[in-house]
């Protein structure tokens, strides 16, 4: 998932920390599945999930291990502010997406090695994507009423949102992952009507 946020009120990375109820979640309490939701903010120093972080999204090989915590707060300061504005100012859409790919980029999950589902380690989160949203705004807000899970959301370079919610724990069981990946792509859509465009890959 590239940096792709800038510092205004869409697309500045907004959070929040709680649990969600119990009765919004879709899983009965002896599912395990409803145990992997984050259940405290993610400033506490108790809790700070890690993701796989790549500087260059040709060189897949490449990845080193931060926080989630310094992922967030670079996009809220604006660290890629400048490169963000040159790609949504581009006219020219392959040097908008070549522009983009020159963006660093996160997985969330730890990987041993290169980019790719067999090094999975385990899964710290999920990230959803939306593209070509006409009201990145309202969309947001919807997200943040209908969806408990989601821990920040925030723009993308193009007319797109990112919503990422993250596990109180690591998920390590690639069945299980995309259990729960299904389970609450299918409530986003329910509950606002925007189906999710990545798949269910770690």
């Amino acid at each position: 998932m590239n940096f792709d946020a800038q510092t205004n009120p869409v697309s500045s990375t907004l959070s929040r920390g709680g649990s969600p109820p119990s009765d919004s979640s879709g899983f009965s309490p002896s599912d395990p599945v409803a145990n992997f939701f984050a259940d405290e903010p993610v400033q506490e120093n108790h809790f700070n999930p890690t993701v796989s972080v790549g500087s260059n999204i040709r060189q897949p090989q490449k990845l080193t291990i931060w926080p989630i915590s310094d992922i967030m707060f670079r996009i809220q300061s604006g660290t890629y502010k400048v490169a963000i504005e040159a790609i949504r100012k581009s006219e020219d859409q392959e040097q908008a997406k070549q522009l983009k790919l020159e963006l660093p980029y996160f997985v969330m999950a730890e990987l041993s090695g290169g980019r790719c589902d067999e090094n999975v380690i385990h899964n710290t989160g999920i990230v959803f994507d939306f593209d070509d949203v006409p009201d990145t705004e309202s969309l947001a807000v919807l997200l943040l009423e209908t969806m408990p899970q989601v821990r920040y959301i925030f723009k993308s370079p193009r007319a797109g949102l990112k919503a990422i919610i993250l596990f109180s724990k690591p998920v390590s069981n690639a069945a299980l992952y995309q259990r729960i990946w299904k389970f609450l792509a299918g409530q986003v859509e329910s509950n606002t009507r925007h189906k999710p465009d990545n798949t269910p890959d770690r």
